[in-house]
Protein backbone atom coordinates (compact mmCIF):
# COMPACT_ATOMS: atom_id res chain seq x y z
CA UNK A 1 0.00 0.00 0.00
CA UNK A 2 2.61 2.51 1.10
CA UNK A 3 4.35 1.90 -1.88
CA UNK A 4 1.40 2.25 -4.49
CA UNK A 5 1.06 5.61 -2.58
CA UNK A 6 4.91 6.62 -3.79
CA UNK A 7 6.27 5.79 -1.04
CA UNK A 8 9.60 3.68 -0.72
CA UNK A 9 9.24 2.16 2.36
CA UNK A 10 6.80 1.76 5.61
CA UNK A 11 9.48 3.67 7.54
CA UNK A 12 9.63 7.08 4.88
CA UNK A 13 5.44 6.75 4.65
CA UNK A 14 5.22 6.91 8.63
CA UNK A 15 8.00 9.33 8.99
CA UNK A 16 6.36 11.72 6.09
CA UNK A 17 2.70 11.57 6.42
CA UNK A 18 1.13 14.02 8.64
CA UNK A 19 -1.12 12.98 11.34
CA UNK A 20 -4.40 14.10 9.43
CA UNK A 21 -3.63 12.22 6.57
CA UNK A 22 -2.98 9.14 8.80
CA UNK A 23 -6.68 9.81 10.20
CA UNK A 24 -8.06 10.08 6.84
CA UNK A 25 -6.70 6.71 6.32
CA UNK A 26 -7.84 5.10 9.36
CA UNK A 27 -11.11 6.37 8.59
CA UNK A 28 -11.44 4.98 5.11
CA UNK A 29 -9.87 1.50 6.85
CA UNK A 30 -12.61 1.48 8.96
CA UNK A 31 -15.33 1.31 6.05
CA UNK A 32 -13.25 -0.25 3.47
CA UNK A 33 -10.56 -2.75 5.28
CA UNK A 34 -7.59 -3.17 2.92
CA UNK A 35 -6.79 -6.73 3.07
CA UNK A 36 -10.54 -7.42 3.29
CA UNK A 37 -9.95 -9.56 6.71
CA UNK A 38 -12.72 -12.21 6.24
CA UNK A 39 -12.70 -13.33 2.80
CA UNK A 40 -11.53 -16.41 4.04
CA UNK A 41 -14.59 -16.80 6.06
CA UNK A 42 -16.91 -15.77 3.16
CA UNK A 43 -14.85 -18.27 1.03
CA UNK A 44 -15.24 -20.65 3.44
CA UNK A 45 -19.54 -20.56 4.12
CA UNK A 46 -19.51 -20.73 0.18
CA UNK A 47 -17.53 -23.48 -0.63
CA UNK A 48 -19.03 -25.19 2.96
CA UNK A 49 -22.81 -24.22 1.32
CA UNK A 50 -21.82 -25.94 -2.29
CA UNK A 51 -20.83 -29.25 -0.95
CA UNK A 52 -23.65 -29.66 1.40
CA UNK A 53 -25.76 -29.20 -1.48
CA UNK A 54 -24.17 -31.60 -3.55
CA UNK A 55 -23.67 -34.23 -0.12
CA UNK A 56 -27.02 -33.57 1.53
CA UNK A 57 -27.91 -33.68 4.97
CA UNK A 58 -26.77 -36.93 6.61
CA UNK A 59 -23.25 -36.22 5.32
CA UNK A 60 -22.88 -32.39 6.25
CA UNK A 61 -19.59 -30.78 6.25
CA UNK A 62 -19.12 -27.94 8.70
CA UNK A 63 -18.30 -24.24 8.22
CA UNK A 64 -14.95 -24.62 10.32
CA UNK A 65 -13.28 -27.10 8.09
CA UNK A 66 -13.10 -24.77 5.18
CA UNK A 67 -11.70 -21.52 7.43
CA UNK A 68 -8.01 -21.62 7.55
CA UNK A 69 -6.66 -21.79 11.06
CA UNK A 70 -3.78 -19.60 10.68
CA UNK A 71 -3.21 -19.20 14.59
CA UNK A 72 -3.44 -22.95 15.88
CA UNK A 73 -6.11 -22.33 17.24
CA UNK A 74 -9.25 -25.04 16.49
CA UNK A 75 -8.88 -28.38 17.79
CA UNK A 76 -6.61 -30.35 16.11
CA UNK A 77 -8.38 -32.60 13.48
CA UNK A 78 -6.21 -34.88 11.91
CA UNK A 79 -7.33 -36.52 8.20
CA UNK A 80 -6.55 -40.01 8.10
CA UNK A 81 -5.46 -40.29 3.56
CA UNK A 82 -8.62 -42.34 3.03
CA UNK A 83 -10.62 -39.19 4.14
CA UNK A 84 -8.79 -37.03 2.15
CA UNK A 85 -8.94 -38.70 -1.18
CA UNK A 86 -12.66 -39.27 -0.30
CA UNK A 87 -13.15 -35.24 0.21
CA UNK A 88 -11.04 -34.66 -3.06
CA UNK A 89 -13.09 -37.30 -5.26
CA UNK A 90 -16.24 -35.33 -3.53
CA UNK A 91 -15.04 -31.84 -4.77
CA UNK A 92 -14.12 -32.95 -7.93
CA UNK A 93 -17.38 -34.77 -8.91
CA UNK A 94 -18.86 -31.59 -7.45
CA UNK A 95 -16.58 -29.22 -10.03
CA UNK A 96 -17.65 -31.66 -13.20
CA UNK A 97 -21.07 -32.11 -12.29
CA UNK A 98 -21.18 -36.18 -11.77
CA UNK A 99 -23.36 -37.35 -8.71
CA UNK A 100 -20.81 -39.10 -6.21
CA UNK A 101 -19.50 -42.23 -6.30
CA UNK A 102 -20.30 -42.44 -10.29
Amino acid sequence: MALALGWKSIDEMLVNMSYVEYQDWQAFYSTEPFPEERADFRNALLTSVMINLKRGKNKAVELEDFVPDYWNERKDKKQTPEQMLANAKMISAMVSGRKEGK
